[in-house]
Parts: C-alpha cells; structure tokens; sequence
C-alpha cells in the first residue's frame, strides 16, 4: 500500500494503463541523429558548432547539433568532446512502414537498429543533405559513422491521476 503511486517509465508504460488508455501514435516525422568526434571534424566546422547550439530549418523540417562530452577525462575539452546532431523530417505514414523494414526482411515496430536500416534511406538522407543544407553541417551527417533512426511519437493523454497514481514525463504526454 502506498499513498502516491507516480509512473513515470516512459512512453510504451505498461503501467500507464491503470490511470488513461491512449496510446502512442506515430507523429508523422522522423529524427535521424548521430554523433561525431569534434576531432575528425575540418577547422571550419569545428569553430562553428563547438562553440554553439546551431539550427537549420529546411522546409518543414529542423537540423540542429550540440556539443556533447567526449570519452575519458578530457571529455569536455574542445577537440575532444563530440558533436551530436539531430534532423527532424517529415515522413508519410506508408514511409514510415517501410522504413522499419530492415535489411534482414524483419519488421521492426517502434524503432530500428542501426545495423538495420536500409543503405536505399541512408544515401538519400545524404542526397537531401548535400541539396538542403550547409556543408557546415552536412559534415557531420557525412562523418558519422553510425546513423540513427528516431521515429517520433505523440502521446495523448485524457487523464494523468487515476486516485493515489499519476503519471509524468513521456508516460502522461
């Protein structure tokens, strides 16, 4: 027995049934996302996004990248920190199916393994870079060893306290 029950585990809870049953929906874009070693990075580059939390906005869509801590005890130093980098884009639903198909046949529901994904996805990303944005920031598409695939979800929530339960964070919105 407890006087407050809080859920807070994330979107897919399996707790958050006991206070609203509304699920997750795919929002109807993407984020491809990856992180880069500041060090592989030309001097250009590096003097713009180490400096600063950087923003493209192509039509519709929003490329964005921020210095992240590096490996080891000189983590945070400039040159040895990483850059990681962010691309929201718009998908159809039916591209949306197709895109979590991996090269193995197998579907995949909420999210794919880097490993995974289709090279026929990661050329075009890299097209629709070299077409839609800065080559300041197209480096790092372009010098990321593994990119990631990030469907986005929205959440509804008719109810986030159901007596002594709440949820909060991804779990309620």
């Amino acid at each position: 027995k407890a006087d407050l029950i809080i859920i807070a585990n994330g979107l897919r809870s399996d707790l958050k049934k006991n206070v609203d049953i509304n699920i997750p929906k795919f929002a109807g874009y993407v984020g491809w996302r990856g992180l880069v070693d500041e060090n592989l990075l030309s001097k250009e580059t590096l003097n713009i996004v180490s400096k600063y939390f950087c923003f493209v906005l192509p039509k519709n869509q929003q490329f964005l990248t921020y210095p992240v801590a590096g490996i080891g005890k000189d983590g945070l130093a400039i040159g040895k920190r990483r850059i990681n980098w962010l691309w929201y884009k718009p998908i159809t639903y039916q591209e949306y199916e197709e895109i979590l198909i991996g090269r193995s046949g197998k579907k995949y529901n909420h999210g794919i393994p880097p490993q995974e994904i289709k090279d026929k996805y990661l050329d075009y990303l890299k097209s629709e870079a070299e077409l839609k944005l800065p080559k300041i920031t197209s480096e790092l598409l372009f010098k990321t060893k593994q990119i990631l695939l990030q469907p986005i979800y929205d959440l509804k929530s008719d109810y986030m306290v159901n007596e002594n339960l709440i949820t909060i964070g991804d779990c309620a919105f």
